[in-house]
C-alpha cells in the first residue's frame, strides 16, 4: 500500500512539471508574438509618418525635386538648404542602362565645395567641385554612373538620388543634367567620338561576340594633349579620374594614337573603355606643359584581334625563308668545295715569285709584297719591298726627315722600319707568325663567349622581372611597345617584335657556317696544294667568328629587349650593335695591317667602355655630360688617327711630345700641308672631321637617346672605313668578283631602308 502510495505521488509530481513546462512555453510565445506585433505596427506608423514628413516638406520646400532625364536644372544651395533629385528611369530587362551627370559651379570655392551624392540600386558616388585633379581645380565635371542591369523579376522602374548640399553660409548656384547614354556600347569596327578632359572622362563598355576572344581597342585623336587610355573590368565602381585610374585594368599614356589588346581571358565577357586627358604632358613628352584647355576629342574603334592560324602562318613563313636560305648556302657551299676539289693549280711556293693563275674560288693570288697598302699598283711587277736580308743601307731615314723628327733610324726597332718605308706592302705589315697571329685573333671569339653570357643571364632575368610586373600591374608605360604592331601570345605582349629577332640568330649561325667552311678550304688550299702563307691577303678567321657569335647575342638581347621595351633597357638592344660595328672596322683593318690591330683585350675594355657611357647618357642625358664625352671623344679619335697614319709607329712619350714642339715653333708642319701618305691622310682627315663635327652635334643638340647617338658614331666610322677599303681596291686596280659588288649594292639599299624605319615613324611612340 505504502509502495503503491509512492509510486502514485511520483508519477503526480511528474505530470505537474511537464505541464509547468508547457504553460512556461505557451507564455513565452505569447510574449514574443505581442512583441512582434508591437514593434511592427511602430515601424508602421514610423514610416507613414516619414513619408508625409517628405512629401510635406517636398511640396512646401521644394528641395526633393522629381526631376527628369536630359533637362538641365539651375539651383542654388547653402548650409541650410539641400537639394536632392529623385528619379524614376525606365529601363528594359535585360539591358543595361548608362546614365551621365553633368554639373559646374563658378561659385564653389575650395573652402566651401559642393558635395554631390549619387545613390544607386547597388551603389554609392560622389565627389565635389571644385574636382581637385594633381593640384588643378576644375569648377565643372561630368561623371558616368555604373550601368544597371535589371532583373527580368525586378520592377522596369528604377529609382536614382542626387543629393548636392554644401556648408557655405553664403548660396552658391549651380546647374545640373543628368542624361541617358546612348552610345555607350561598343561593336565591332565601329567608331565612337566624344570630347574628354581631366574633369570629365569618357566610359564606354563592350562585350565580346561569340567566337571572338581578342580584340584591339584602338584611339586615334587630332590632338597631342597626353591622355590616359585605359580597359578596366566591368564591376563598379568605375575608376575614371586621374588619381584612382591606375588601380585596376591596364592602361596606358597616348596623345594621337594608341591601342591595348584585350582578350576574355583578361578581362571577362564584358568590360570598360574609359579614356581621360591628364593634367599635364609631362608623362607623354617629359616635359610640363598645362594649357588652359584640356579638351581633346577623341575616337574609339574596336577591331578583332589576329586568329591562332594566323600567328602560325606568319611564325612558319619566317622559318620556312630562312630554311630555303640554309639550303641554297649549302648548296653553294658544296658546289665550291666540289669545284675547289676539281680545279688542278700548280703555283710556287716562293714568296717573292710572280703568279697569277687562279685559285678555285676565281681569285687571283698575289704575292704579299705586292699588295701595298697606299701608293703602288698591285699588278706591278716590280717588287715593292725588299727582303729583311737587304741589309742596313737600304734603310733611308727620308720619313723620319720628312716629318721632322730626329731620331736615328738604326735605333729603330726593324718592325717600324719597315712600316716607315713609302711603300708599304701587306708583306711588311705581317711579320709575325701566321699561327702567333691566328692565336690572337681567336682571342676575339674565345673571350666574346663568356662575356656574351655573363652579360645575358642577369638580362633575361631582368627582361622576365618587367614582363611579369607589366601584367600585374597593366601598366604598358613599363614598356614602349609600338602598340599598333604589337601581338601577344601568351605571357610576352609582342610575340612578333620578340619572333623576328630568330632572323639574327638564324643568320648568325649560318654566317658560323660560312666561315668555317671558308677556313677548311683555305687550310686545304696552304697544305694540300703546297701553297704557303706568303700569298693573298693574310687569312684570319678569328674576328670573323667573333661577329657570327655577336650577331647572335644580337639576336638574343634584342628580343629580351623587345620583352618590355624602354630606356633602360635599350642598351641591351645596342650592346652588341657596337661590337658587330666595331669588329667590322677591325676585320677590315686587320685584312692589310695584321700585326697592327689591337689585341682583344684592348677592344673589349673600350666597348666596355662604350656600354658604360651608354648607361651614364642614359641616366643623365645633359649638356655637362655630352662636353665630357665631346673631349673623350675627340682624343679618342686624334689617338687612333696618329695609329693609322703611322701604322702604330709612333708612341706617346716626352721626347716625341718635345719634338712636337720644336716643329710648331719652327714651323715644320709642312708634313700636314703636302702629305707622303696622302691616302692615309685622306682618310684621317674624313675621321676627325667627321667624329669632331658628331661632338658638336651632340653638345649643341643634346639628344635625349644618348645609346642611339653613340650607335650612329659607330655606323658613321664603319662607313667611312668600309668606303675608304672599297675605294682603295677601285684606285689600285684589286680585282672585285662580281658578286661581292652585287653584295655592296644590296648592303647600301637595305642599311638605307634599316636607318630609315630605324629612325621613322614605325618607331615614334605616341
Amino acid at each position: 500500500q505504502s509502495t503503491w502510495d509512492l509510486n502514485t505521488i511520483i508519477i503526480h509530481i511528474n505530470y505537474i512539471a511537464i505541464i509547468s513546462i508547457l504553460c512556461t512555453i505557451m507564455f513565452i510565445n505569447i510574449i514574443i508574438i505581442f512583441n512582434v506585433a508591437i514593434c511592427k505596427s511602430g515601424l508602421i506608423s514610423a514610416n507613414v509618418t516619414t513619408r508625409l514628413q517628405l512629401d510635406s516638406f517636398e511640396n512646401i520646400c521644394g528641395n526633393i525635386l522629381a526631376a527628369k532625364t536630359n533637362e538641365s536644372y539651375n539651383c542654388t544651395v547653402n548650409h541650410n538648404k539641400t537639394n536632392l533629385f529623385r528619379y524614376n528611369i525606365q529601363m528594359v530587362p535585360v539591358q543595361e542602362a548608362a546614365i551621365r551627370i553633368d554639373i559646374n559651379s563658378p561659385d564653389a570655392d575650395i573652402d566651401h565645395p559642393i558635395l554631390v551624392v549619387v545613390r544607386q540600386q547597388k551603389y554609392v558616388m560622389s565627389w565635389k567641385l571644385p574636382l581637385t585633379i594633381a593640384n588643378q581645380h576644375y569648377s565643372s565635371a561630368a561623371r558616368t554612373l555604373c550601368p544597371t542591369t535589371p532583373d527580368i523579376f525586378s520592377s522596369c522602374n528604377q529609382e536614382l538620388y542626387i543629393e548636392i548640399s554644401t556648408l557655405s553660409p553664403e548660396m552658391l548656384s549651380y546647374n545640373f543634367k543628368t542624361s541617358i547614354i546612348h552610345d555607350f556600347y561598343l561593336s565591332i569596327d565601329k567608331s565612337l567620338k566624344s570630347i574628354v578632359s581631366p574633369s570629365s572622362p569618357l566610359v564606354y563598355s563592350f562585350t565580346f561576340p561569340e567566337h571572338t576572344d581578342n580584340v584591339f581597342v584602338r584611339l586615334t585623336s587630332e590632338s597631342n594633349l597626353c591622355a590616359i587610355f585605359s580597359v578596366q573590368q566591368y564591376s563598379c565602381p568605375i575608376f575614371d579620374l586621374e588619381r584612382n585610374v591606375e588601380y585596376t585594368g591596364i592602361y596606358q599614356t597616348v596623345t594621337t594614337q594608341g591601342q591595348i589588346a584585350v582578350s576574355r581571358a583578361d578581362l571577362g565577357d564584358t568590360f570598360f573603355v574609359v579614356v581621360l586627358t591628364k593634367t599635364s604632358d609631362e608623362a607623354c613628352f617629359f616635359s610640363n606643359s598645362q594649357p588652359t584647355l584640356r579638351d581633346k576629342e577623341v575616337n574609339i574603334k574596336v577591331t578583332n584581334g589576329l586568329h591562332q592560324t594566323q600567328y602560325i602562318f606568319a611564325s612558319l613563313s619566317l622559318v620556312i625563308l630562312f630554311t630555303v636560305m640554309y639550303m641554297v648556302s649549302f648548296i653553294c657551299i658544296a658546289v665550291e668545295w666540289r669545284w675547289s676539289r676539281s680545279e688542278n693549280i700548280a703555283i710556287k711556293s716562293s714568296c717573292g715569285t710572280d703568279n697569277s693563275d687562279k685559285e678555285g674560288n676565281n681569285v687571283e693570288l698575289y704575292s704579299m709584297e705586292k699588295i701595298l697598302i697606299n701608293e703602288r699598283d698591285p699588278l706591278d711587277p716590280k717588287p715593292t719591298a725588299t727582303k729583311l736580308s737587304t741589309g742596313a743601307e737600304s734603310r733611308t731615314p727620308q720619313f723620319i726627315q720628312h716629318v721632322g723628327l730626329t731620331v736615328d733610324i738604326e735605333r729603330l726597332p726593324d718592325k717600324n722600319y719597315q712600316r716607315m718605308k713609302k711603300d708599304v706592302s701587306v708583306l711588311d705589315l705581317s711579320r709575325k707568325h701566321h699561327k702567333h697571329l691566328s692565336n690572337k685573333y681567336n682571342l676575339y671569339h674565345r673571350s666574346l663567349l663568356p662575356i656574351a653570357i655573363f652579360y645575358a643571364l642577369p638580362v633575361i632575368q631582368l627582361v622576365i622581372n618587367y614582363q611579369l610586373v607589366f601584367n600585374t600591374t597593366g601598366n604598358q608605360d613599363l614598356c614602349y611597345y609600338n602598340f599598333y604592331c604589337s601581338h601577344r601570345v601568351g605571357l610576352l605582349r609582342a610575340f612578333n617584335n620578340i619572333w623576328s629577332n630568330i632572323s639574327y640568330v638564324s643568320l648568325g649561325l649560318l654566317f658560323l657556317c660560312i666561315v668555317r667552311s671558308r677556313e677548311l678550304l683555305s687550310q686545304r688550299v696552304i697544305f694540300k696544294r703546297n701553297i704557303n702563307e706568303c700569298f693573298g691577303i693574310p687569312k684570319h678567321f678569328g674576328l670573323f667568328y667573333a661577329i657570327g657569335i655577336a650577331m647572335i647575342m644580337e639576336g638574343v638581347l634584342s628580343s629580351c629587349f623587345h620583352v618590355c621595351p624602354n630606356a633602360t633597357n635599350f642598351q641591351f638592344d645596342v650592346a652588341f650593335m657596337y661590337i658587330i660595328g666595331v669588329f667590322g672596322v677591325l676585320k677590315l683593318y686587320q685584312a692589310r695591317h695584321p700585326d697592327v690591330n689591337p689585341n682583344a683585350y684592348v677592344v673589349y675594355t673600350v666597348i666596355a667602355t662604350m656600354i658604360a657611357l651608354s648607361v651614364v647618357g642614359m641616366i643623365w642625358p645633359d649638356r655637362w655630360f655630352y662636353c665630357i664625352f665631346m673631349i673623350l671623344h675627340i682624343l679618342s679619335t686624334l689617338h687612333v688617327s696618329n695609329n693609322i697614319y703611322f701604322v702604330g709607329s709612333v708612341k706617346y712619350k716626352t721626347e716625341a711630345i718635345k719634338q712636337y714642339y720644336t716643329m710648331w715653333r719652327n714651323n715644320q708642319f709642312t708634313e700636314f700641308i703636302a702629305p707622303k701618305y696622302q691616302d692615309r691622310m685622306a682618310l684621317v682627315v674624313s675621321l676627325i672631321l667627321v667624329n669632331i663635327t658628331l661632338s658638336f652635334v651632340g653638345v649643341i643638340l643634346v639628344p635625349g637617346d644618348f645609346s642611339s647617338f653613340l650607335l650612329g658614331v659607330v655606323i658613321m666610322n664603319l662607313l667611312i672605313y668600309s668606303s675608304f677599303y672599297v675605294v682603295m681596291k677601285w684606285k689600285h686596280s684589286e680585282h672585285m668578283c662580281n658578286l661581292t659588288k652585287l653584295l655592296i649594292f644590296v648592303n647600301i639599299v637595305t642599311w638605307a631602308a634599316a636607318i630609315y624605319e630605324f629612325l621613322g615613324w614605325s618607331s615614334n611612340r605616341h
